[in-house]
């Protein structure tokens, strides 16, 4: 934490600005190149090593950084709130530690975040957190939640922690009186209840340092989780007087306290779900399902599942040093990594995601885990198919299999097993980003209890069962990029009342969309996109109040104007996506569209749609996003565009879009601002993606500062206050009719990545300060009328010919040197008689002083012979 240049405020001052004798290339695709030092991010990244302990306080101090990654260790306590001063942060990931706590507020403060990951820890909304609540969560926040989240200061926290810890010591040391008493009488105590007391008390005795003691505390008390509430707070007791009777600090003792009493908060509440009829490790929220639980078991583990486990292990062809704890003369429910069991010695739970595992293994070797409720082996390279005995398991709650190279059909229910007395368990079903073909089938109804189904980019096919409406709970169904086709009027989606998120894009489905669908009241996110689904939008589409995200791009549905009005209702739209749609109609005029106002991204791309930018689009005052792009839009570009306060993202490139650029767009203060991003904090309900799906965004902040008026008729001059858009990271004005020179001011743009002015008519020199964006790694100024030297160094030196060629006029390293052929253009001629008076002079020159020299040395003779 003491590294000087990372703690500086004004580390590009301090570094070494020259550039690097070729360019630099980073990236697993090579595609970011650099020319200088002061190119690079500013980074720490102690990512994927073993490192324990806690993220230090002084974190805070590194003010230069830009990206921090401490992912894959094994950190532990909670995330220090210094690390919010971290102000210049692009990039945050803590992922994949032991990180307990609550997640900051003030990290709401750091503006430029737009990469930011905390999942799989233990803190109290994202994957692998299961304490933590949030909207983007399938675990919503709730009154009765909001009642346990941890207290708002720490001054709450003391005067809500220190009177039960005062109540438990002094309690503890009248129990401890009274089994002195007591024991004087009787010889022998309360059997289970004192063996359990005295394990404590020697574990404790042991113990030696914080982390040990916490430690003896969590497993004694996890080893005895379902006993009655009466018995487990009398332990609780004697864990107290047991405390209390040690040389234990005071700052130890109220620790030591604290956990016992949230290790009753625990027992608490699997009593309570014993007591309700339900089986405790089938009552798995569907959000936490990843995170392996931390209670290990006093017993040793059954040779069964121990026989179970080496079976798979033997399957593999690459453990990812697995087998390093995996060994037979360990017991596998106490040091086998990513194994937990429950007090029966019975395994219940494997989580081994992203483990570098490879091999074509058989997946029924862990089928014979009788118990097994949660499956995670996620992010591996697993080959094989996936066996019906795990997908129809009667414990199974979650299994997650997604990014692994598992091939085959996803299998059917086993005949063996029809007829089934008690329904399968399965909640969370996601073998995403594999190689599996074939239909789903029918039998995939027989998972009563399915919330989450998962199948996105796969190889699979055919029509949607219409079991799948059986399946009453489910919230999410993400089908996305496949092959499955044919109308999707197959399935009932009006049972499916419960449902949150339906995601079927890239697929082949025809057909309209089905009555049904608007019948899913809770549906917050709709995307159809990329299949061949025609028809018009029904005006029912209102009546799913919260909806907030939906995507029709690229099928065949018309009646834009239709469409337009349908959405009087969608009170909760925020994100609508229409485009490659509607093709050759004209965009409707009709200022009485005012249902849209919460809209925040309008894309309505690539429908060649007919007529000017409408007034309409001025009252979406929460725009965002703009994205008009590929149609046939004629006329000026209006002068509301500096009412958009929060649009960053603008594109009416490839239109036919005609005069000036208006001086009101120099003046959308989104794109002045020097910290657009501090305001763009939400979340798309659902990965959005561009560039023929290879880039995908799930925050707002992720979208670029863009300006594209590319491929338009515009003429005149660029606005002399371009420069003052500061926040722009991409600006495109190529293939129109601009004239005049390139302003200075596009040099202050310094977050600038694509600069492109090609194809235009633009003369004098290109602006020298053009060196000094030092993130630029697009640039075209080909095709215009400039003259005079390429600037040189920064990168500027990165960029080919063809970023310069089309302009004669320019000279350079990588085009004609400059002084070559055009120098010699402007040597003047000299005339004959103009040579002659040169050999002249020369002559009468050389005379003169050959004369003097002479005379000279004849006075210097005559004196020595004189």
């Amino acid at each position: 934490m003491e590294i000087p240049m990372l703690k500086s405020d004004k580390i590009a001052d301090n570094s070494d600005p020259r550039a690097f004798p070729f360019p630099v290339y980073a990236g697993a695709c090579l595609c970011f190149q650099y020319r200088t030092v002061t190119a690079f991010p500013k980074m720490l990244n102690l990512g994927n090593n073993k490192f324990t302990g806690v993220i230090p306080m002084e974190i805070g101090e590194l003010k230069a950084l830009v990206s921090l990654d401490l992912s894959f260790n094994n950190l532990n306590r909670e995330i220090p709130q210094s690390i919010s001063n971290l102000k210049n942060l692009m990039v945050l990931d803590l992922s994949y530690n032991h990180l307990t706590g609550a997640i900051p507020p003030a990290l709401v403060n750091l503006h430029f975040l737009s990469e930011f990951n905390v999942s799989y820890n233990d803190l109290k909304g994202f994957a692998g957190n299961p304490e933590l609540c949030s909207p983007m969560l399938l675990h919503r926040c709730n009154v009765a939640e909001a009642d346990l989240s941890p207290p708002s200061s720490k001054k709450d926290y003391i005067n809500k922690v220190i009177p039960v810890i005062a109540f438990c010591v002094f309690f503890g040391i009248g129990v401890l009186y009274d089994q002195i008493v007591v024991s004087r009488y009787f010889r022998y105590g309360m059997g289970h209840r004192n063996e359990t007391s005295k394990a404590t008390a020697a574990t404790l005795s042991m113990a030696t340092t914080l982390e040990e003691v916490l430690l003896s505390i969590e497993t004694t008390s996890s080893a005895h989780s379902l006993s009655s509430s009466t018995t487990a707070s009398k332990e609780a007791l004697e864990l107290g007087r047991v405390i209390s009777s040690l040389a234990v600090p005071r700052s130890l003792e109220a620790k030591l306290m604290v956990k016992t009493l949230a290790s009753e908060r625990r027992k608490r509440k699997v009593n309570n779900l014993e007591r309700k009829g339900n089986k405790v490790d089938v009552s798995i929220a569907a959000n936490d399902y990843y995170k392996p639980r931390a209670v290990k078991s006093h017993n040793s583990c059954t040779e069964e599942d121990r026989s179970s486990l080496l079976r798979f292990l033997a399957g593999l062809s690459h453990d990812g040093g697995l087998a390093a704890s995996w060994r037979p003369d360990v017991d596998c429910c106490h040091a086998w990594e990513g194994v937990v069991c429950d007090d029966e010695g019975t395994v219940t739970e494997v989580s081994l995601q992203s483990r570098g595992l490879h091999g074509n293994i058989s997946l029924s070797s862990l089928a014979g885990l009788t118990s097994l409720t949660r499956l995670n082996l996620s992010h591996n390279a697993l080959s094989g198919s996936l066996p019906p005995e795990l997908m129809y398991s009667a414990s199974l709650v979650v299994l997650d299999v997604s990014f692994n190279s598992l091939d085959g059909v996803l299998p059917p229910l086993p005949m063996l097993m029809t007829g089934l007395k008690h329904p399968l368990q399965l909640q969370v079903l996601n073998i995403s980003t594999n190689n599996l073909h074939g239909e789903i089938p029918e039998s995939i109804g027989q998972l009563k209890k399915l919330e989450v189904i998962r199948l996105s980019n796969n190889n699979m096919s055919g029509n949607l069962p219409s079991s799948l409406g059986n399946c009453t709970r489910l919230t999410t169904i993400d089908l996305k990029m496949n092959s499955f086709s044919g109308d999707l009027g197959s399935v009932d989606f009006s049972s499916l009342h419960n449902l949150r998120a339906l995601d079927l894009l890239h697929n082949d489905f025809s057909g309209v969309i089905p009555e049904s669908i608007y019948s899913c009241n809770n549906l917050t996110a709709l995307r159809l996109s990329s299949n061949q689904i025609h028809g018009e939008i029904s005006s029912k589409i209102g009546d799913l109040k919260y909806l907030s995200f939906l995507s029709i791009t690229e099928n065949s549905f018309s009646d834009i104007a239709k469409t337009l009005h349908a959405f009087k209702s969608s009170r909760n739209l925020t994100t609508l996506f229409i485009g490659e749609n509607f093709w050759g109609e004209v965009i409707p005029q009709d200022e009485t569209i005012e249902s849209l106002e919460s809209i925040r991204h309008l894309s309505i791309y690539r429908c060649s749609l007919i007529g000017n930018i409408p007034l309409w689009l001025s009252k979406l005052k929460n725009l965002e996003v703009l994205d008009l792009s590929n149609n046939q839009l004629t006329g000026p570009m209006p002068s509301w565009l500096n009412s958009f306060n929060n649009l960053f993202y603008l594109d009416v490139s490839n239109n036919s879009l005609t005069g000036q650029i208006p001086a009101t767009l120099i003046e959308i203060p989104m794109l002045k601002s020097d910290d657009y991003k501090a305001h763009r904090t939400i979340l798309f309900d659902l990965p959005v993606y561009v560039t023929t799906l290879s880039r995908q965004y799930r925050a707002v902040t992720s979208f670029p500062a863009l300006l594209n008026l590319s491929a338009n008729s515009f003429t005149s001059v660029i606005p002399p206050k371009i420069g003052e858009l500061k926040a722009l990271t991409h600006l495109d004005f190529s293939s129109n009719q601009l004239q005049g020179e390139i302003p200075p001011s596009i040099c202050n743009l310094t977050n600038l990545q694509v600069l492109d002015l090609s194809r235009n008519y633009l003369t004098g020199p290109i602006p020298e300060a053009l060196n000094k964006l030092n993130f630029l790694s697009k640039f075209n100024i080909s095709d215009n009328d400039l003259e005079g030297p390429i600037p040189t160094g920064g990168q500027m030196n990165t960029f080919s010919s063809s970023s310069f060629a089309g302009n004669p006029k320019l000279c350079g390293s990588m085009l004609a040197p400059c002084g070559s052929v055009e120098v010699a253009h402007t040597i003047p001629t000299i005339s004959e008689d103009q040579q002659c008076s040169s050999k002249t002079i020369s002559a009468i020159a050389f005379g003169v002083f050959f004369g003097i020299g002479v005379l000279y040395d004849q006075l210097v003779l005559s004196r020595y012979y004189g």
